[in-house]
């Protein structure tokens, strides 16, 4: 099957950008074969220490994961474990090497506060991780930068890419529990920590409150460093792919799925993106355009613009806007000194 198109576009342009940059293929391929470690060794450790949900000991818990599984044609080897934790969270371990088995991790506080649909959307959430397979940038990342920063425009880069890789790994989520009321009262859930039946929350309300608040909001500084996207961002953008032909379709059929490019449900989803590719206010706005002129004038001014230069400048900006040098194309074209 062509995940692809249950992906975001956007998502998938910007992992195609840091696998370009960090050359993630040729590292990943260094790391697998120097056997560092290995999948059996970690994997029985884990095992020998948490408890794992077999058809044996929880056939009802079992049956509904691998539900799961089989509603996103998931087809690599994966194992569910319970782990006692008061914390509102699930996690994914994917494997080391392609033959060993990815392990997906349920807190018990999840399994006791969530009803069925509402932990099918938790579940199909971290398989779209392992769909997306978001661990290998991760892993690379790890590596290149264990003990150094990274380039600013990469680490920017990194950051919003992993916020997208929510709003995929959701998209998997909403699928596998079939129903967007129930998608949204689980997410609600697991901010809210409140159990099954005490939270009774307007969907419709709530999401339309969500749609007001992304009206107004930027990608803001603070928020930068965050691995996931706000609230009113996600809530909307599973709103978004609910009403998306590909989702239809997985509804209507278990199988034989011809999956295409929505181009409706793309061009929804850059409208509300907008306005998180600037990092700041709309006071940032006009620095990056003071900085960029400003830079291009004294580089200039010996009558030439070296690369060297060039990217000096454009590496200053990426503190500002996702997209430096696409920036700076459209800058150049335009009369500097006016701007400036």
């Amino acid at each position: 099957m062509n995940y692809d198109f249950i992906r975001l576009e956007q998502e998938q342009g910007f992992e195609k950008e840091l696998n370009d940059l960090l050359q993630a293929d040729l590292v990943t391929n260094i790391l697998y074969n120097a056997k560092l470690f290995t999948d059996d060794d970690k994997y029985k450790a884990f095992e020998e220490h948490n408890f794992k949900i077999t058809e044996e000991l929880t056939p009802d818990l079992y049956n509904l994961c691998f539900k799961v599984v089989d509603k996103l044609h998931f087809e690599e080897s994966v194992d569910f474990f319970i782990i006692n934790s008061s914390e509102m969270n699930a996690f994914a371990i994917p494997n080391i090497s392609p033959k060993g088995s990815h392990k997906i991790v349920l807190n018990s506080t999840i399994i006791d506060k969530l009803t069925d649909d509402e932990l099918k959307f938790v579940i199909g959430h971290e398989i779209g991780h392992l769909i997306c397979k978001s661990y290998i940038i991760d892993r690379v990342m790890g590596f290149l930068y264990r003990e150094r920063d990274p380039h600013l425009l990469i680490h920017n880069k990194y950051l919003f890419w992993k916020k997208l890789n929510e709003l995929s790994a959701d998209r998997f989520g909403l699928i596998a529990c079939g129903n967007i009321e129930k998608a949204i009262s689980g997410f609600i859930k697991l901010n809210t920590g409140f159990p099954k039946d005490v939270l009774k929350v307007n969907v419709n309300i709530f999401l339309e409150r969500s749609k007001e608040i992304l009206k107004t909001v930027h990608n803001e500084r603070n928020s930068v460093f965050s691995s996931h996207p706000i609230d009113s961002l996600r809530v909307v953008a599973l709103d978004i792919f609910s009403k998306s032909d590909n989702f239809t379709l997985f509804e209507q059929s278990d199988k034989n799925l011809e999956l295409s490019k929505d181009n409706i449900t793309i061009k929804a989803m850059n409208e509300v993106l907008e306005n998180f590719y600037l990092m700041g206010t709309e006071l940032d706005q006009v620095r990056l355009d003071f900085f960029a002129t400003a830079g291009l004038m004294m580089a200039g001014a010996d009558g030439n613009i070296s690369d060297d230069e060039m990217m000096h400048i454009v590496s200053y900006l990426s503190a500002f806007t996702l997209f430096p040098m696409e920036y700076m194309n459209e800058i150049v074209q335009l009369d500097t000194e006016k701007i400036f």
